[in-house]
């Protein structure tokens, strides 16, 4: 049946682009936790007297934030066209 498996594929497709969604929320939220933890460190490693060291740690958070932000433009991408192959 032709229509069967087109109907199939396209369900196998849907199904895969919600997998995917969900698991670069989930890198998202880990990359976060470690951003904050991060920072924690860093405002810590200040108040104990360690510039250099809160330095480092900042800027392997502004890191993470790079990624962070990657990631979630590509969601808002890949959501924007599926939107559109919707219509």
């Amino acid at each position: 049946c032709h229509i069967g498996h087109v109907y199939t594929e396209g369900l196998l497709s849907e199904k895969q682009s919600e997998a995917l969604e969900k698991s670069l929320w989930v890198c998202i939220r880990m990359l976060e936790e470690q951003r904050n933890m991060l920072l924690t460190i860093a405002g810590r490693e200040e108040n104990l007297g360690h510039p250099n060291t809160a330095s480092a740690e900042k800027e392997r958070a502004a890191e993470f934030n790079n990624h962070i932000a990657i990631l979630k433009n590509l969601l808002l991408s890949i959501g924007n066209s599926e939107e559109k192959g919707s219509d």
